[in-house]
């Protein structure tokens, strides 16, 4: 709500005083320390309430680093018990070293397992990625039934698999 009305304010064609009528009273409705709601009043003023939603971040990621927190998001394929969310966090933070600050979602298109974000570092978990791997397990273990099955699918380090049967 206070969002939407921060960006009604930084919109042309508002009067000054209008603006920064608004500013204050999201400020004192939120509480704002009082630095905050100066420094607000001076964007207002001089029309630079754009800047706020980049200075949040940017704080935001400061505070972070001071307190060693790293944010990470998750998409999972069906929703995460509160015991999984935080088993999840404690393994992200043994990884990161860091307390970490979990966002989590929901992608159906996952099948299963989750896939974890933190900075550009990607740990994907999910079944969607591991299906081929799967599919070849099974086949193997099928295979495994003919005399020198076991060694007619073989892995191709960084490439994939092949198939290595001769006619026979």
């Amino acid at each position: 709500e206070h969002h939407d009305m921060l960006q009604e304010a930084t919109r042309h064609g508002i009067p000054d005083g209008v603006r920064e009528g608004v500013v204050a009273a999201i400020a004192d409705k939120l509480g704002s320390p009082q630095p905050l709601r100066k420094m607000l009043l001076l964007l207002a003023k001089t029309h630079k309430l754009g800047l706020v939603p980049g200075m949040a971040a940017a704080f935001r990621s400061r505070l972070h680093a001071h307190q060693n927190i790293v944010r990470a998001a998750v998409t999972s394929a069906s929703p995460l018990s509160p015991e999984q969310t935080k088993a999840l966090a404690e393994s992200l933070s043994k990884v990161t070293g860091k307390n970490v600050d979990l966002s989590v979602n929901v992608d159906p298109a996952l099948i299963g397992g989750v896939v974890a974000t933190i900075g550009s570092t990607v740990y994907d978990g999910s079944v969607r990625t591991r299906t081929v791997d799967v599919h070849i397990l099974q086949l193997r273990g099928k295979l495994r039934a003919v005399p020198g099955g076991d060694d007619w699918i073989g892995t191709v380090r960084g490439r994939g698999y092949r198939f290595e049967a001769e006619a026979r």
